[in-house]
C-alpha cells in the first residue's frame, strides 16, 4: 500500500488525539486535564435522518456533528495542509490543529457542525463546485442565509456563520462574510426598487448625515406582511415623500414571487440580519459598531 502523505497523517493524528479522554488519573488519584481538544468520544454516529443527508463524498465522511470541523474538508483545505507540511513538523502540525479545535467546547462544536451540514446541503442542492465552497464567496454566503431567513432564529444563523468562519480559519481560507450585513441591505433595496418600480432616491438618503424623517423612510415606519386567501403574500411600508406626491408619500407594496430576487424574501432577510439597528435610523441601514446608512443620488 502507498504511504499516506504527511498532511493526511497529521490530520488523522490530530483527530485521534482529540478523541482521548478529557482527563487522566494522576498517581495520587486526582484528575488532571489533558491538552487534547474535546471534539469526540468513540461513540459511532447514527444513521442520519432524512433531512440531514448530503451527497456522498470522500471529503465529508459520516461522523458526529462535533467532528465535522476536523474531518470535513475541501480541495482548498487539502492544499493548505500540504503546504503547511512543508513548513511545520508533524508534531507541530498536530499541536496547532489540536489547540485551535480545543478552543471550542462540545456544544459549540455541535452547533458549528450543524451549520456545516446545512451549508453543504445548500451547496449540494445548487450543484456548487467543491472549489467554490472554500473560500466561500460572499454571494454564496448571502444566498445561504437568505434561504434560512425567517425559517430559523437569527441566533441560529449567526452560529452557522460563525462555524463556517471558524472552519475557514482552521483551514487557512480567507473569510468573505465580514461585509454580509451591508450586502443584505443593498440586496433588499435593489430587489424592492426593481419589483416595485421605485426610484432609488425614495429608499436611500442622498449623502451621509442628511437623514430627514420628513423625506426619508425610517425603520420605525415598519414593514407589514399580509396574505390574502388564495393569493400571494405581500409586504407594505409607507415612504413619506415622492417626487410626484411630495409629502403625501406613498405605500410601497412588494409582492412575493418564486424568483431568487423576490423582494419579500430580501426584505425579511434584511430585517432579520440588521435587527439591532434603532427605529430612528433609515429603514435600509445596516449594523456596524452602531449602524450605517446606504446612500445614493436621487433620480
Amino acid at each position: 500500500m502507498p504511504r499516506s502523505s504527511q498532511p493526511e497523517t497529521a490530520l488523522a493524528s490530530a483527530s485521534a488525539s482529540a478523541r482521548k479522554k478529557e482527563s487522566v488519573a494522576t498517581r495520587n488519584g486526582a484528575v488532571a486535564k489533558t491538552s487534547s481538544p474535546r471534539i469526540s468520544n468513540r461513540r459511532k454516529p447514527r444513521k442520519p435522518k432524512e433531512n440531514n443527508t448530503i451527497l456522498p463524498s470522500n471529503l465529508r465522511p459520516h461522523v458526529l456533528a462535533r467532528d465535522r470541523l476536523a474531518r470535513w474538508s475541501t480541495p482548498f483545505a487539502t492544499e493548505f495542509r500540504r503546504t503547511s507540511s512543508s513548513l511545520l513538523s508533524l508534531e507541530a502540525s498536530v499541536t496547532l490543529y489540536n489547540v485551535m479545535l480545543s478552543s471550542l467546547d462540545i456544544k459549540t462544536q455541535k452547533n458549528y457542525g450543524a451549520g456545516l451540514l446545512r451549508f453543504t446541503q445548500f451547496c449540494d442542492g445548487l450543484s456548487i463546485p467543491e472549489t467554490l465552497r472554500m473560500p466561500a464567496p460572499e454571494p454564496l454566503l448571502a444566498a445561504f442565509i437568505a434561504k434560512w431567513s425567517g425559517a430559523v432564529a437569527r441566533t441560529t444563523i449567526d452560529n452557522w456563520l460563525a462555524g463556517l468562519s471558524f472552519w475557514h480559519a482552521i483551514n487557512g481560507a480567507p473569510w468573505q462574510g465580514n461585509k454580509m450585513l451591508r450586502v443584505t441591505s443593498v440586496y433588499a433595496i435593489a430587489c424592492t426598487a426593481f419589483w416595485c418600480c421605485r426610484r432609488l432616491g425614495e429608499l436611500v438618503i442622498p449623502s451621509p448625515n442628511t437623514f430627514d424623517a420628513d423625506k426619508h423612510v425610517a425603520k420605525s415606519a415598519g414593514i407589514r406582511y399580509r396574505k390574502l386567501l388564495g393569493q400571494a403574500e405581500y409586504a407594505v411600508f409607507h415612504i413619506p415623500w415622492t417626487k410626484t406626491t411630495k409629502h403625501a408619500g406613498a405605500d410601497i407594496i412588494a409582492t412575493g414571487n418564486d424568483e431568487p430576487t423576490s423582494p419579500l424574501t430580501a426584505l425579511r432577510h434584511h430585517q432579520n440580519a440588521n435587527s439591532r439597528v434603532p427605529s430612528t435610523a433609515p429603514m435600509f441601514a445596516f449594523e456596524t459598531s452602531a449602524y450605517s446608512a446606504l446612500i445614493g443620488s436621487r433620480s
